[in-house]
């Protein structure tokens, strides 16, 4: 397995609706990621071949909803996404370990309490603000629309090895500790 690190620029794949393949059908795809700094994160995904209507949506390291958008503002096949459109959240707010996940129209994440995103607009950027947006994702509408797609990424990199993050974990360690002691 090769150790990837720095900048993640793109992200390709394809959605192939395929129920007969290992681990199930094949809707939806999620990736883990690291976001180092959440005010230059920046995704929107492109149709690669046909009229594939595109879903984002960002999960933090423990499943719960940060971001989800169903049609960017300019094409309605592609998605996209920086700050949250409503109030529903404060959004993106903290660097770490982040899930980017792309499904079809159609396809939508839930939590056991319910939907995780309720959009108020088909362009809307939103937080977590349906009824289950406080729970942890747990499973998948299905089925949804299919496809190749691209995803373009700004400010996100490659998740760093174990031994990185407690090295990064220690400095924001030493950091804190140092601004207690000067207070």
């Amino acid at each position: 397995v090769p150790n990837l690190s720095g900048p993640l620029n793109s992200i390709r794949g394809s959605l192939t609706g395929n129920a007969f393949g290992p681990g199930g059908s094949d809707f939806q795809d999620m990736y883990k990621i690291f976001i180092p700094t959440p005010s230059a994160f920046f995704a929107e995904s492109l149709v690669v071949a046909g009229g594939f209507d595109i879903q984002l949506w960002l999960f933090d390291e423990s499943g719960l909803g940060v971001l989800g958008n169903d049609n960017a503002m300019s094409i309605t096949d592609q998605a996209a996404f920086g700050p949250a459109t409503d109030d529903a959240t404060p959004g993106l707010v903290a660097p770490g370990i982040y899930y980017l996940a792309i499904s079809g129209a159609g396809s939508d994440p839930f939590s056991a309490g319910g939907e995780i995103f309720d959009f108020a607009t088909p362009t809307e950027v939103s937080g977590p603000d349906g009824l289950g947006g406080s729970l942890p994702i747990a499973f998948w509408t299905e089925p949804g629309a299919i496809g190749e797609y691209y995803i373009e990424l700004t400010g996100v990199e490659f998740v760093p090895a174990p031994a990185t993050l407690l090295v990064l974990g220690f400095g924001g360690l030493l950091t804190a500790r140092g601004r207690r002691r000067s207070a």
